[in-house]
């Protein structure tokens, strides 16, 4: 319920949270969701996510808490990659060991840089690639690719693209 994930997540019970982004494992016995926070009307305040991992009996623990998490997806039953902050103001792709709570970073400048660091990521189907595609870069969005193994990185394609307005349209490659 909305008192339980907002506490799991590190939010008060007066603070307004939204819960987003729920993905099951690839076994199908856990989830992994965003549970985000609003900022106060007054403006005053932070906005910020935490990453919770819950399972079919209704456990949920928090893995990140009051932090930056945006796009992920499951590499295997307890592993996930990650767009986020595992240290405070440092924002990176990482593999997090969603049982452990444990974490490797992927070094990749494309994860980095530019005003919009973060990428939609997928994972190749051998395991060995994260694939994705960032944010618009002036009129172009980039797709890109990152060897686990090697740290290699290198652009695939870039495609030329309009930045619609985010209340009307949103478009993710």
């Amino acid at each position: 319920n909305y008192v339980t994930l907002a506490k799991a997540a590190g939010f008060t019970e007066n603070q307004k949270v939204l819960v987003n982004h729920i993905t099951f494992n690839p076994g199908s016995n856990k989830y992994m969701t965003l549970v985000r926070n609003f900022k106060p009307a007054d403006g005053s305040g932070t906005w910020s996510t935490s990453l919770l991992l819950g399972d079919l009996e209704g456990n949920v623990k928090p893995v990140l808490t009051t932090t930056y998490v945006s796009h992920y997806i499951w590499v295997n039953d307890r592993e996930l990659v990650a767009h986020c902050s595992v240290e405070p103001g440092r924002k990176s792709m990482y593999c997090i060991d969603m049982e452990a709570a444990t974490w490797v970073e992927y070094d990749m400048p494309y994860f980095h840089d530019g005003g919009h660091p973060d990428i939609h990521c997928n994972i190749s189907p051998d395991g060995s690639y994260i694939i994705g595609d960032g944010y618009v870069r002036g009129e172009y969005r980039e797709i890109q690719y990152y060897k686990i193994a090697t740290g290699e990185c290198r652009m695939i394609l870039k495609a030329k693209s309009f930045k619609p307005n985010p209340n009307a349209i949103r478009c993710d490659l």
